[in-house]
């Protein structure tokens, strides 16, 4: 069996583990910039269903999944989105 040394999933006790240190609120806004399945996307929103996640992620396989969470989903490089003047 080949692995793929391309994809990293955050485990679901580790993205709990995030999740309790980010401490998200409603309303919060929270770019997840490599959703990949959405472990973290998951994580957020089972500790506060109200915060507003924005999930990009490169691989358009898991957007269907991704998106029966988060609150927007691009599928995309999320480095090669256009920045924006300050």
């Amino acid at each position: 069996m080949q692995r793929d040394y391309k994809k990293f999933f955050t485990p679901p006790e580790i993205g709990e583990f995030m999740v309790d240190f980010l401490n998200p609120q409603p309303r919060h806004l929270i770019l997840e910039p490599s959703a990949g399945d959405g472990a973290l996307v998951r994580a957020v929103k089972a500790k506060c269903r109200n915060a507003i996640v924005f999930a990009c992620e490169i691989d358009k396989q898991w957007f269907v999944e991704l998106k029966q969470n988060a609150d927007v989903v691009t599928i995309g490089d999320f480095l090669k989105y256009p920045t924006y003047p300050k």
